[in-house]
Parts: structure tokens; C-alpha cells; sequence
């Protein structure tokens, strides 16, 4: 769910679109948006990220915040970002901050969708933490008193940096991820060991700075890693890969190189359907006869 932004608050919007009760008469059928929650920028949270919105048991939603929360000191004027929850009651939803980040080593800036264990648990990734940090995975678990807030990694320039577009388990209760830049990005592996968490790097990208896009990864049944890069592919447009694992190791595949025609920089979640096809967007590509000659992005499906 993308953000709302409104120049006078700083702040975005959560909301929820509803196809029409009365069926389609006509191809386009119209759906209705409702607003949720209306940021206000301050101690609430302010700027909604990037990736996805994820339901507990109860229906309650959980989302994160780019800033917000604690104001001031190191903070600063805009905050360091928030875990939120939205609990519905009576057609409306209020909004309780989980976790509010403060700038230290225990980061601040998440910009990504959060992903819950079986235990209730939230996992989720910032963009920063503090001097020779790259960005943390982190592990939201609550209690009587509260959500505590555990690292489980932070990225350093060896090895990947910069965590994007969230993380995936396995059956195993291993996450999964990517990271965007120095030496191109890679896909990582995060494994429960003796009470901590061991990282691995599973695939390191080759190309421009900052390959990997906003996408993160998708997860088949199998046990096979399905993403995008931005500037990656023959074209350097970006493409669509695949990683299986292997007794020796993750085997690469390239699936679809974007050339612009057929789009280009794809940043959007890849979705996987049950039969197996993969459904994205691109920022730009397509129709270069609009958007300053660069094309206005497409809606792609692969096709196994």
C-alpha cells in the first residue's frame, strides 16, 4: 500500500478500496475508498512505507511509519519512525504506536512491510542504525508491558548493506531478504542459532550501484526465491530472477529482462499465484510516448 502524501502535514493515509455491492455493468468497474487513519506527522508516525500492510488473527493491521514517533533530540524534527497497529472497532479504526524507533543502534527509518511469525512475533528491517550501519533486521515481540524490540542483524558494507522490500520465512523459520547496494546487493538468509541469528549471504548481484529495488522476495512451495533487480538484466532495465536452492548452493535464474518497451526499474512486491505466475509493476517502460519520453510503467505477469 503506497502512501498518501499531504504537503501541509507531512504525514499519508491508510486506506481501504471496496469493489462496488451492486456488481459491474461495464469493464471498468468502479471501487470505493475509505480512509482508515490520517497521519498527523507527530507522535502517531508520519510518511506510511512502502511495503505491505499485515493482519494478525484478530484483523488488526500492522504497518510501519518512514518517520514520526519520538520527536526531537536525535530524532530531530521529523522523528525516527514507527511500528503502528490499527484496530478496528465499529467501523472505525484506532491507531496504537507498537514500537516508536529512536536514533541509536537499535535503528530508525523502516520503510518496509513487516512480515509476523506463528508466535505472534513481528520481523521487519530499517534503513539505518547509527555509525557503520547499514540498516538492521529486527524482531518485535509483545507482552504484558509492551513490544520489545530485539536486533537480529545489522548489515555492515561487507557482505550487503541497506535491507529493502522486507522479509520472508520458511517452515524452518529461517528469513529471507535482499540488500540494494555496495558491490551490487544480494539476497541473504537469516537462521536461528543459540538464542541469536546467523546471517548468510546467498547471492551477491552483480551491476550498477543499487541493483536490487524496493521488491524484496517471494517464496514458492518448493523453497525457491523469486524477486527483481532495477537495473540489472541484458537491457539494464531491470529483470525478474529466480534462486533454488541446491546441496551446493542457490542457483540463479534469470526469468525476463525488461527493455523499456515492455517496461522498466521494476520496485513494486512481486505477487505469486497459486498456479505459479508472477505479477509485478515497473516505474517506467511501456508506452514511451507519454511521461517524458521514458514511459509510464506496465502491470507485468510471467507466465511458468
Amino acid at each position: 500500500m503506497w502512501p498518501t502524501l499531504h504537503a501541509a502535514a507531512y504525514s499519508g493515509t491508510i486506506y481501504k478500496l471496496s469493489p462496488s455491492t451492486s456488481g459491474c455493468i461495464n469493464v471498468l468497474c468502479p471501487w470505493t475508498m475509505s480512509i482508515l487513519y490520517r497521519f498527523m506527522g507527530g507522535s502517531d508516525g508520519g510518511l506510511p512505507g512502502v511495503g505491505n500492510l499485515v493482519f494478525d488473527a484478530a484483523g488488526n493491521l500492522y504497518g510501519v511509519t518512514v518517520y514520526g514517533g519520538n520527536l526531537g533530540g536525535n530524532c530531530g524534527h521529523y522523528g525516527c519512525g514507527t511500528v503502528f497497529e490499527l484496530r478496528p472497532s465499529q467501523g472505525e479504526w484506532t491507531e496504537t504506536i507498537v514500537h516508536a524507533f529512536s536514533e541509536d543502534e537499535n535503528g530508525y527509518g523502516p520503510n518496509f512491510g513487516l512480515t509476523f511469525d506463528q508466535a505472534g512475533n513481528l520481523y521487519g528491517e530499517t534503513s539505518s542504525c547509527g555509525p557503520n550501519c547499514y540498516g538492521l533486521a529486527y524482531e518485535l515481540s509483545p507482552g504484558a508491558s509492551g513490544w520489545t524490540e530485539t536486533v537480529l542483524h545489522r548489515f555492515g558494507e561487507t557482505g550487503g548493506s541497506y535491507p529493502v522490500g522486507g522479509l520472508v520465512f520458511d517452515p524452518s523459520g529461517n528469513l529471507y531478504g535482499v540488500t540494494c547496494c555496495f558491490g551490487g546487493g544480494g539476497a541473504f538468509e537469516l537462521t536461528p542459532s543459540g538464542g541469536g541469528w546467523t546471517a548468510n549471504e546467498i547471492y551477491s548481484f552483480t551491476g550498477n550501484y543499487g541493483p536490487v529495488g524496493a521488491a524484496g522476495l517471494v517464496r514458492d512451495a518448493a523453497g525457491n526465491l523469486y524477486g527483481t533487480t532495477n537495473s540489472d538484466g541484458a537491457c539494464g532495465f531491470g529483470n525478474v530472477f529466480k534462486l533454488t536452492p541446491s546441496p551446493t548452493g542457490w542457483i540463479y535464474t534469470d526469468l525476463h529482462d525488461f527493455c523499456r518497451s515492455d517496461g522498466a526499474e521494476p520496485t513494486s512486491p512481486v505477487l505469486l499465484d497459486s498456479n505459479g505466475n508472477l505479477y509485478g509493476t515497473t516505474t517506467e517502460g511501456g508506452d514511451t510516448s507519454a511521461c517524458y519520453v521514458v514511459g509510464c510503467g506496465v502491470v507485468w505477469e510471467i507466465t511458468p
